[in-house]
Protein backbone atom coordinates (compact mmCIF):
# COMPACT_ATOMS: atom_id res chain seq x y z
CA UNK A 1 0.00 0.00 0.00
CA UNK A 2 2.60 2.96 1.02
CA UNK A 3 4.37 1.69 -2.45
CA UNK A 4 1.22 2.33 -4.36
CA UNK A 5 0.98 5.96 -2.43
CA UNK A 6 4.59 6.92 -3.73
CA UNK A 7 3.68 5.93 -7.32
CA UNK A 8 -0.08 7.79 -7.02
CA UNK A 9 2.28 11.02 -5.91
CA UNK A 10 4.90 10.49 -8.49
CA UNK A 11 2.20 10.54 -10.61
CA UNK A 12 0.48 13.81 -9.76
CA UNK A 13 3.59 15.41 -9.59
CA UNK A 14 4.80 14.38 -13.14
CA UNK A 15 1.55 14.97 -14.48
CA UNK A 16 1.26 18.76 -12.98
CA UNK A 17 4.44 19.44 -14.43
CA UNK A 18 3.52 18.33 -17.84
CA UNK A 19 0.97 21.38 -18.14
CA UNK A 20 3.72 23.95 -16.07
CA UNK A 21 6.36 25.96 -17.87
CA UNK A 22 9.15 28.30 -16.63
CA UNK A 23 9.42 31.26 -19.33
CA UNK A 24 12.74 33.03 -19.01
CA UNK A 25 13.28 35.95 -21.88
CA UNK A 26 16.62 35.71 -23.49
CA UNK A 27 18.02 39.03 -22.44
CA UNK A 28 19.46 39.83 -26.17
CA UNK A 29 16.88 38.77 -27.83
CA UNK A 30 13.23 39.25 -26.03
CA UNK A 31 11.85 42.82 -25.31
CA UNK A 32 13.23 44.35 -22.39
CA UNK A 33 10.31 44.92 -20.78
CA UNK A 34 9.69 41.03 -20.01
CA UNK A 35 10.62 39.16 -16.75
CA UNK A 36 10.59 35.58 -16.18
CA UNK A 37 7.06 33.88 -15.61
CA UNK A 38 5.25 30.33 -14.87
CA UNK A 39 2.47 29.90 -16.98
CA UNK A 40 0.30 26.81 -15.62
CA UNK A 41 -2.28 25.68 -18.64
CA UNK A 42 -4.04 22.42 -19.52
CA UNK A 43 -4.60 21.02 -22.89
CA UNK A 44 -8.11 22.36 -24.29
CA UNK A 45 -8.73 25.27 -22.56
CA UNK A 46 -7.42 28.03 -24.57
CA UNK A 47 -3.64 27.50 -25.18
CA UNK A 48 -3.33 27.47 -28.13
CA UNK A 49 -4.58 31.15 -28.49
CA UNK A 50 -2.39 31.96 -24.96
CA UNK A 51 1.12 30.59 -26.88
CA UNK A 52 -0.15 32.75 -29.81
CA UNK A 53 -0.33 35.79 -27.97
CA UNK A 54 3.00 34.94 -26.53
CA UNK A 55 4.45 34.12 -29.67
CA UNK A 56 3.83 37.62 -31.00
CA UNK A 57 4.82 39.42 -28.22
CA UNK A 58 8.36 37.07 -27.63
CA UNK A 59 8.93 36.68 -31.20
CA UNK A 60 7.78 40.15 -32.61
CA UNK A 61 5.87 38.09 -35.77
CA UNK A 62 2.54 36.47 -35.73
CA UNK A 63 2.80 32.15 -35.50
CA UNK A 64 0.28 32.38 -38.73
CA UNK A 65 2.83 34.29 -40.82
CA UNK A 66 5.37 31.58 -40.69
CA UNK A 67 2.71 29.36 -42.54
CA UNK A 68 3.83 26.17 -40.98
CA UNK A 69 0.71 23.53 -41.77
CA UNK A 70 2.61 21.15 -39.24
CA UNK A 71 6.02 20.60 -36.75
CA UNK A 72 6.75 22.62 -34.86
CA UNK A 73 4.06 23.22 -33.05
CA UNK A 74 3.01 26.50 -30.94
CA UNK A 75 2.40 24.00 -27.68
CA UNK A 76 6.26 23.10 -28.02
CA UNK A 77 8.05 25.84 -26.06
CA UNK A 78 11.05 23.48 -25.61
CA UNK A 79 11.93 24.03 -29.60
CA UNK A 80 14.76 26.19 -29.84
CA UNK A 81 14.07 26.98 -33.74
CA UNK A 82 10.65 28.15 -33.45
CA UNK A 83 10.80 29.63 -29.94
CA UNK A 84 14.55 31.56 -30.48
CA UNK A 85 13.57 34.37 -27.79
CA UNK A 86 13.11 32.48 -24.70
CA UNK A 87 14.02 29.79 -22.23
CA UNK A 88 10.81 27.19 -21.58
CA UNK A 89 10.83 24.20 -19.36
CA UNK A 90 8.51 22.50 -18.11
CA UNK A 91 8.39 23.17 -14.30
CA UNK A 92 9.62 20.20 -12.40
CA UNK A 93 11.57 22.64 -9.64
CA UNK A 94 9.16 24.82 -8.27
CA UNK A 95 11.94 26.88 -5.72
CA UNK A 96 11.04 30.07 -8.12
CA UNK A 97 7.53 30.08 -8.14
CA UNK A 98 7.04 32.21 -5.15
CA UNK A 99 9.64 34.83 -6.64
CA UNK A 100 8.38 35.31 -10.22
CA UNK A 101 4.82 35.92 -11.35
CA UNK A 102 2.80 33.07 -12.15
CA UNK A 103 -0.27 32.50 -14.67
CA UNK A 104 -2.97 29.52 -14.67
CA UNK A 105 -5.21 29.19 -17.59
CA UNK A 106 -8.72 27.52 -16.83
CA UNK A 107 -11.72 26.68 -18.40
CA UNK A 108 -15.07 26.03 -17.03
CA UNK A 109 -15.56 22.69 -17.31
CA UNK A 110 -18.95 22.58 -18.21
CA UNK A 111 -18.36 24.81 -21.58
CA UNK A 112 -15.59 22.25 -21.64
CA UNK A 113 -17.89 19.34 -22.49
CA UNK A 114 -20.64 20.92 -24.43
CA UNK A 115 -17.29 22.13 -26.47
CA UNK A 116 -15.53 19.26 -26.95
CA UNK A 117 -18.92 16.97 -27.71
CA UNK A 118 -19.44 19.89 -30.19
CA UNK A 119 -15.87 19.74 -31.78
CA UNK A 120 -15.41 15.73 -31.28
CA UNK A 121 -18.82 14.30 -31.39
CA UNK A 122 -20.90 16.11 -33.49
CA UNK A 123 -18.05 17.82 -35.32
CA UNK A 124 -20.06 21.05 -36.11
CA UNK A 125 -18.31 24.39 -33.90
CA UNK A 126 -21.45 26.41 -34.75
CA UNK A 127 -23.87 24.00 -33.75
CA UNK A 128 -26.31 25.74 -31.01
CA UNK A 129 -27.05 23.73 -28.07
CA UNK A 130 -29.88 25.20 -25.49
CA UNK A 131 -28.37 27.45 -22.84
CA UNK A 132 -24.27 26.86 -23.98
CA UNK A 133 -22.84 29.42 -26.72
Amino acid sequence: EGESKTKNKQNQKAAQSDIAWEIVPHVDAAPTKLKPVTLCACAKCGTTSLWTELFAIVQGKSFHSMNYTGPPWIHDLSNKKLWTNIQAKKVSDWTNFKNQDSFALIRDPKERIVSAWKSKVNCDTNAEIRGHK
